[in-house]
């Protein structure tokens, strides 16, 4: 046994030295801190490219984000490189750059455009100081058909119309309707056709483009032409039935018509663009020139959107791949280790023996000409490639750095700069105040209230000669300069009919929808700290059978979004039940519920069936009250992942167009019957319905969460057959409410992953005592 162990070694031995030996390209080191200028050595790499894909192994290699961006900053001041090319969708990235010129915050802008993995990183931010410093020089442009971010869904169909009237464009297809389409799939990759039929929608956006062939060409043409193209290539993929790959490699039989469809993309944007030096931003596995010579099958028939290019441009088109060569991998998500270990005959082997942080190897050197083991499009699995036809250059990185995520909330520049005017109508004679008067600045309208007072959006563009335009039943019409907009009195029109009351007929729909337009206006946008209160408990045969408290501190980081932590446990008191468990699951603390709501999404509106219900007084003010239903089933209008009706209401204060409280109801059919293993008693449960209440409070002039009340109301089928129910209850209340000094709190515990660790906290009698517990309300 000696023996062979000896000789294995000495086999492997001479194997390494020979390898080491034939092999010694020429190596360029770079500084662990590097600055733009230490990156000279690609002058002489790039003569002759006018675009060069700065490729990286992972998209969550952060510490690769902060080189990139550094050599971004070299190619535009030293080569003029002024047009950088995202792995993004065509109209995302577009439409960022047209928010960023009207004085969107580029934090924001890059947010709702890129991709997160780098739209909400902190390793991006070089990136973003660098354009942020160069904006006026830089161009901005996006090839990927995917749709990365929120800028779609908000703005796509409206901007598309536009486009379409400013052109006399024909688009046979309903405008609410296309916007559900296009809101919908982005949430869960899905073509949804019960309001459009997919034939239906191809057949219209396939006439859209060819009637965009026929205008002049500019870039705001070629733009939507792509947009268009990228749209029908994303969904008729989806439309198919292919079968989704699995493959560990980071690239798979998914990305075959991607591929394609963003190398013609980039392709017709530098045929339209010839005088233009492009950075492209995106993945290894998009940009390497060949793809390897290989039978594995997960990538038989794949080409990489690097081949169409390089096979189009040659030389002008340069890659430089980031290459790592760790030898065990930490899964982002599961938090748990993962050995990727080092085949002895590959490259990266070869570049972790040197024993080097960081340097660069250009293929432009006859030794590269060398076929090895590579491990370019997977964590775990090397196959062979050629080094020369696979990338032009390489980025060496001695470790993999996972970048850092940071969902701040990036408030939008815009969104800030919102103006509100408001004031008083009142009758010249009288000077009585006057309700219902409709008060109009653009296209923004309201109406003043009882009190005669109105608020009202101020457009962003606004003219010099727009005014306030006020008409209010039995009064004359009168326009105001915005200037004397505090007090406006009208004047009463002759020949009036005496004692006629005239009702206006207010709509549910125009309602939610200004109320909706003014969230970010009255609703907490800034993340903040914020103590929780929460009382779960068990109800079955009118007994409690689990009963626990928790207070903890939270840090809500988007406000208007479900990211909350639930680590931070202070306090735990386990009133009823069974022995104090170690641990606790976070959802049983993460118990959810905010603005970001389907049914208050602007383009999902007009499906549900709304009433305005007669008005309400909460806490002495005026309330609209709204209700809601709905018949669709699937999840993107009910919020539950089973067939069930949706049902609820909204109140909203009249004063200020504030949600103030929203409540939910979810009757579940045809529930999923649970067995139950100890059958001595119980056979079987299944959950029948559930209840929701969530209401807000204004704390330091903007509104925030208040209270949560959540029922699970579900059934147990006995022995004989009969049926007996129970409830579930989670009742929460927050409390000192922080905006100053803001503590970040993860969002679960890393160690366990979803589990709460109870072990050290012990029962602190003296604070229960004191603890004055708020009052809920039964639902």
């Amino acid at each position: 046994m000696k023996k062979i162990n000896l000789f294995t070694f000495l086999s492997l031995f001479f194997i390494l030295s020979v390898f080491s030996q034939e092999f010694n390209p020429k190596i360029i080191d770079i500084p662990e801190n590097p600055k733009a200028e230490d990156f000279s050595f690609l002058k002489e790499e790039l003569k002759d490219a006018n675009v060069v894909m700065l490729g990286e192994f992972s998209h969550f290699n952060g510490d690769v984000f902060i080189y990139k961006a550094k050599i971004a900053e070299y190619l535009y001041e030293e080569l003029g490189y002024k047009t950088i090319a995202f792995e993004g969708s065509v109209y995302d990235i577009y439409k960022a750059e047209q928010q960023i010129q009207k004085g969107e915050s580029i934090d924001y802008a890059f947010q709702e455009s890129l991709f997160g993995c780098w739209g909400e990183v902190e390793e991006f931010d070089g990136f973003k100081k660098f354009y942020t410093k160069n904006k006026k020089d830089l161009k901005l442009y996006g090839f990927d058909c995917q749709i990365t971010s929120s800028y779609t869904p908000e703005y796509l169909v409206q901007d598309l119309f536009k486009f379409c009237n400013k052109n006399k464009l024909k688009l046979n297809l309903n405008f609410n309707d296309l916007e559900i389409i296009i809101d919908t799939y982005t949430s869960n990759y899905k073509y949804h056709d019960e309001d459009i039929s997919y034939s239906e929608f191809k057949n219209a956006f396939e006439k859209l483009l060819s009637q965009i062939g026929k205008l002049p060409e500019n870039e705001e043409n070629l733009i939507w032409k792509q947009t268009i193209e990228s749209i029908l290539a994303e969904f008729d993929f989806y439309q198919k039935s292919i079968k989704k790959s699995r493959s560990e490699f980071h690239i798979r039989n998914n990305d075959i018509q991607r591929d394609k469809k963003m190398a013609e993309n980039l392709l017709e944007y530098i045929e339209k663009h010839p005088d233009e030096k492009i950075i492209c931003w995106g993945a290894n596995a998009h940009f390497i020139n060949n793809m390897p010579e290989s039978h594995v099958p997960d990538l038989v028939g794949i080409r990489s959107m690097g081949t169409y290019v390089k096979e189009k441009l040659g030389k002008k088109a340069y890659s430089l791949a980031a290459v790592t060569a760790f030898e065990e991998h930490k899964h982002r998500v599961f938090d748990t280790i993962f050995p990727t270990p080092l085949h002895p005959e590959s490259f990266e082997r070869f570049m972790r023996n040197q024993k080097k942080k960081h340097f660069f190897i250009s293929s432009n050197q006859k030794v590269m000409d060398t076929v090895m083991q590579t491990r370019f499009l997977s964590d775990l699995h090397f196959v062979k490639s050629n080094l020369k036809n696979a990338f032009d250059g390489y980025l060496y990185f001695d470790v993999f750095k996972e970048s850092t995520t940071n969902r701040e909330t990036f408030s939008s520049k815009l969104e800030k700069e919102i103006e509100f005017i408001s004031g008083k109508i009142l009758n010249k004679e009288s000077k009585k105040p006057i309700s219902l008067a409709e008060v109009r600045l653009g296209n923004n309208v309201s109406f003043s209230d009882k009190d005669g007072k109105y608020t009202l959006e101020k457009p962003n563009y606004l003219r010099k000669t727009d005014s306030i335009q006020v008409d209010a039943t039995g009064f004359k019409f009168k326009k105001v300069a915005i200037r004397n907009s505090a007090k406006i009195k009208l004047e009463e029109a002759p020949n009036q009919l005496s004692e006629v009351v005239i009702m206006a007929k207010q709509n549910p729909y125009k309602i939610l929808k200004k109320a909706l337009r003014k969230i970010n206006y009255n609703n907490a946008t800034k993340k903040h700290n914020v103590k929780n209160y929460m009382h779960c408990y068990t109800e079955f045969k009118e007994k409690k059978y689990i009963d626990y408290e928790v207070v903890m501190d939270s840090y809500v980081n988007k406000p208007n979004s479900t990211f909350r932590s639930s680590i931070n446990i202070k306090e735990f008191h386990f009133n009823k039940g069974k022995e104090k468990p170690e641990y606790v699951p976070s959802y049983f603390l993460w118990q959810y519920f905010t603005l970001d709501s389907k049914v208050l999404k602007r383009s999902r509106m007009k499906k549900y069936s709304l009433k305005l219900e007669n008005d309400t007084l909460i806490n002495n003010e005026e309330i609209y009250k709204i209700s809601f239903q709905t018949d669709r089933k699937n999840r993107k209008y009910t919020e539950q992942w089973v067939d069930c009706n949706f049902y609820g209401n909204i109140f909203i204060n009249k004063k200020d167009l504030a949600i103030i409280r929203i409540e939910y109801f979810w009757k579940f059919n045809n529930p999923t019957i649970i067995e139950l293993e100890d059958q001595s008693e119980y056979l079987s449960y299944f959950y029948d319905s559930e209840k929701l209440v969530v209401e807000f409070k204004k704390v330091k002039g903007k509104y925030v969460m208040d209270k949560k009340i959540v029922k699970n109301s579900f059934k147990y089928k006995d022995i004989n057959e009969k049926i007996h129910p129970g409830n579930i209850f989670a009742e929460i209340a927050f409390y000192d409410y922080e905006f100053e000094n803001v503590t970040k709190i993860r969002h679960r515990n890393k160690e366990r992953g979803s589990e709460i660790n109870l072990k050290k906290i012990k029962y602190n009698k003296e604070f229960w005592d004191k603890f004055e517990r708020p009052t809920f309300e039964k639902i």
